[in-house]
């Protein structure tokens, strides 16, 4: 059981209307971009190091 309460006031911000918009495209292209490089690095350097 958790011993959170509510808030007494909501933020003021408001959640993004529309999931197709600029910020999230580019998050997840950045996301994609990084896991993508980190891939590619760690396949070329297990080749390295496994025996021909």
């Amino acid at each position: 059981m958790t011993k959170i309460r509510p808030l007494k006031t909501l933020a003021r911000e408001r959640p993004l209307p529309n999931i197709f918009n600029f910020y999230t495209l580019i998050s997840v292209l950045g996301q994609f971009a990084v896991h993508l490089t980190a891939l590619i690095y760690v396949v070329n350097e297990a080749h390295k190091r496994i025996p021909p």
